[in-house]
């Protein structure tokens, strides 16, 4: 989907993020951010992916928010079966949910094992 071919780090919703992060660094709260699966499959055979670019254009995301490694949890490109998407806006099907969950909780325990630093 062309929609995601943008500068996310200069995005305006960049701007909340921000202020999320912050606000939960300043009370020493540990926390993952994380991109949401995309269909990849689908956007590459419409010549709209490229995995290097959409990677730099997230991690300039993560250091714009201020968010740590630790703390960031791209997702993108973790469910590659185009049938586990339920539309065009990259919905998930409930088959694809258990990959996101297990994904993130891996991250989660990790993060919360290593809290509170960054």
């Amino acid at each position: 989907n062309a929609t995601y071919l943008i500068d996310y780090a200069n995005h305006p919703t960049a701007v909340p993020l921000r202020a999320i992060a912050e606000d939960l660094h300043a009370a020493n709260v540990p926390f993952v951010f994380y991109v949401a699966p995309l269909d990849v499959t689908l956007s590459a055979r419409k010549g709209q992916y490229e995995r290097a670019a959409m990677v730099e254009r997230l991690d300039a995301l993560r250091r714009s928010v201020g968010a740590s490694k630790a703390e960031w949890l791209d997702l993108h490109d973790a469910v590659r079966n185009s049938s586990l998407f339920r539309d065009r806006q990259n919905h998930l099907k409930l088959g694809g949910c258990p990959i996101v969950a297990r994904l993130l909780t891996q991250r989660v325990v990790a993060r919360l094992a290593g809290a509170p630093g960054r």
